[in-house]
Parts: C-alpha cells; structure tokens; sequence
C-alpha cells in the first residue's frame, strides 16, 4: 500500500493539488470509517489529530486569517476542556470561539452527531488546523464529547455540594451546569436518579470536579470513567476508580495495569456484586509519535513542575520554556507546544494560563420564552436573568422580544441553573 499523504510531510501546493485530485478524501475515509460505520472513540482518537492537522488546511476557514498574518498559527492544535459558551455558530473553549459547522461532532460512543447536541459545561475535545490567537478563533475540523460517569445516583451530600455516582465522587462548584429540568441544582438530584455527570478528573484523589450534571429517566448502558486499581489478571477484575469491574467478556483495547486512567463502558446489572464491562479503552489521545502539535488543555495530574499530563498525555517538560510555572495545577489550563516522542508529549514551550472565573459564560442566539415583569428569558436552553446592573448594548431591555439574537454574557448563579448577564447584545440580523 503507498503510503498516505497524512503521515507523509508535504507542502500545502502538494497537499492542496492531492486534495484537488481526490487523494485525500480517500485517506480521511480510510481512517474515519470502518466496515462502512464511523470507528469507536478508541480507534477514531489515535489516529484524529493526524487527520484534523491536514483536513482544515485544505477548505476555506472563515472566521480564520491567512496563517501568515501576526497571531495565526497553521499548527495543529489539540484543545480539551469545559463548554463556556455558544451560539449557533460556535463553540467557546478555553477562550477561543470554534467554528463548529463544518465540524465532525462525535459523542460518547464516537458516533456522529449534530452540533446543536453541544451543551454549556460539556467536556469537549477539539481539532483545528489553525487557530488566530488574535481574534480568538478557529475553524474545528472535529469534536468530540463524554459523560465522565452515568449510572445511578448513589448519594448525595448538599451541604458538601457532592454527588456519588457509580462511586465516584463529584464536587459542585459555582461553575457547575444543571441542565433542564434541575431548577434547584443539586437540590433536585436524589439517590437513586440516573445521571450523567461530566467534569475534571483528578486522578491522584479520584475526586472529579463537575462541569455538567444531567438526571435521565433510564440508560441503556453505564459509563465510568476513573484511575484503575487492584488488577487481577485470573480473575479478570480490575478496580475502576474504587469499583469492582469485571472485564472477562470485554474488549479491552488496552494493556490494563494499575494508575491508568481508562473509560469503559458496564452493563447496567451487576453480577455477583461486580460490575460487568463491554468495553475499556484508554482515555481519549490525540496525537501520534512523531506529530507535532498545540494542545490547550485542563492538567489532568501534576507530579512535578516539569512531569504532568494533559488530554490523558504525559508531558516531559524538562527541556521546556517554562511561563507561570507557579499556576501548575490539576484543573489549571496548560498550552503546551511540542511532539509526541515515545509515548510522551516532549515540550518545547509550556505556558499555564491563569484561571478565568470559573463561572464565566456566553451564549448567542434568538431568546425565547421572554417574561418581562421577571426579567428572564431563555438562550440556547439556559434560563438567563437581567437587571438594571445589566449594560446593553445596540439597544435596551425593550428591545427585548422573542425571536430576537442576543449575546447575553455574565456568571453562572450558584444554583448553576442560570445565567445572570451583565452585557447582553442585541445582535443585528
């Protein structure tokens, strides 16, 4: 078989004449179908990057400028984290808006979805061929979401502000999302709820801060997400952030040893007290050796100032640049430039990013269910809350009227249920 033009170094003229001619669809349809079905998250992560650095490169890009102009950079760039914002249009992430709609958009078992199943506090992963630092854009060319755990519900402490769920504990924060129907927050979660909660695993202490909390009536299947412990090769059990998982009948796509993080997908009975799993893969990975990259990320697990890991990648950044080292945390945002080498992403550059506010949103798009007297409305299905603290812009608050595009930004109330604005935009048009 000749070997592909996505793991052959090319000019963009080759790599545009190759598009020209067809060549590279071939490539992207090799490596983003199989048997006729889109691939599983497992198979579709190890190979992704290498397509999403050379597929953006070859369309139009919008909301991106030309790669020689001063802040745009044509290296690929792996961007992992929290939903912060959205619209129709884009995806905000670590402070830059993706364009999302020419996005291939995959869910929890890989499988393609529209973009509008996007949501506020959702753990996203990213691909762009290019981003313009800027204006804070970029065109994504693939993205991919998870639950973190969805399961039962086995306790909740709301004084605490924590969740267990399939025995994994979740804190509640001021940046945590409830989504529709949790008025209340936590409040209206009970043992014995299905959830589905996504967030920042710290994979030292198991503890996992949540981004995102949804209550199901049913699932079809569990999900956990977790640190592996304990492995018993004979016996075929591994525990699975404190959970006795038993993996006789799986498909494991990975060597299982102890310190993993891992995602696997349960039955939703347990047989002789043990979880049953259908399938333990790897936490999602971008990159491949030899492939140069940007990730902008959330540190998964910090074991020193130059050893950490990001996007599930350990970093080996003892020869890198170092900029507010002092911030290295787990849950802290790292931009990390360099190549995988090894199975380890060998830094040139690390730069970790001061916190924003960890509450922090934006949604754009036409409001609706507008009650005046109350001041409230909705936006891509957040309830959002005015008052006369609120600056407007391109109008006043009796501009205000169903159908009509706003852009509302502000902080998450406590409750995580709505969005207080302090600026809303009326958006032309």
């Amino acid at each position: 078989m000749a070997p592909s033009i996505l793991h052959t170094a090319v000019s963009e003229t080759t790599f545009r004449n190759e598009l020209n001619n067809g060549n590279l669809q071939g490539d992207l349809m090799t490596l983003l179908l199989r048997d006729g079905r889109p691939w599983t998250a497992g198979a579709w992560a190890t190979t992704l990057l290498g397509v999403a650095m050379l597929a953006g490169c070859g369309g139009t890009q919008s909301d991106t400028s030309d790669s020689t102009q001063p802040g745009v950079t044509a290296q690929a760039q792996a961007a992992g984290g929290t939903v912060s914002g959205m619209s129709d249009t884009w995806v905000l992430l670590n402070d830059i808006k993706y364009n999302k709609t020419s996005a291939q958009v995959l869910d929890d078992d890989g499988l393609p979805v529209s973009a509008s199943a996007l949501q506020l506090g959702m753990q996203i992963d990213v691909q762009a061929a290019q981003v313009d630092t800027v204006r804070a854009v970029a065109s994504a060319t693939n993205i991919a979401f998870g639950a973190s755990v969805e399961g039962l519900v086995d306790s909740v402490d709301a004084a605490a502000g924590q969740l267990v769920v399939l025995g994994q504990t979740f804190q509640v924060s001021d940046g945590t999302v409830f989504a529709n129907g949790l008025a209340n927050g936590l409040a209206d979660v009970a043992a014995g709820n299905f959830a589905k909660v996504q967030g920042v695993l710290d994979a030292k202490t198991g503890l996992t801060a949540a981004s995102r909390v949804e209550v199901k009536k049913s699932v079809r299947q569990l999900r956990l997400r977790g640190v592996t412990s304990e492995l018993d090769a004979a016996a075929k059990t591994v525990k699975i952030g404190g959970q006795v998982v038993n993996f006789a009948s799986a498909k494991v796509g990975i060597s299982l040893a102890d310190g993993q993080v891992v995602r696997s997908l349960l039955e939703t009975e347990k047989v002789n007290g043990q979880l049953v799993a259908k399938q333990i893969g790897a936490d999602r990975r971008f990159v491949a050796d030899g492939e140069a990259v940007d990730v902008s990320a959330s540190v998964d697990e910090v074991t020193s100032a130059t050893s950490f890991k990001v996007l599930g990648l350990a970093v080996d950044a003892s020869n890198a640049t170092l900029t507010n080292g002092a911030a290295l945390k787990v849950g802290a945002r790292a931009e990390v430039k360099g190549a995988l080498s090894g199975g380890k992403l060998v830094a040139t550059s690390v730069n970790v990013k001061q916190s924003g506010k960890a509450n922090a949103a934006e949604l754009q798009g036409a409001l609706a269910a507008l009650n005046a007297a109350k001041r409230t409305f909705t936006l891509k299905d957040v309830a959002v809350s005015f008052s006369d603290k609120t600056t407007f812009v391109g109008g006043t608050a009796a501009d205000l009227a169903n159908g009509v595009n706003v852009n509302a930004k502000g902080k998450l109330a406590s409750s995580g249920t709505q969005l207080k604005a302090e600026t809303i935009e009326i958006v032309a048009n």
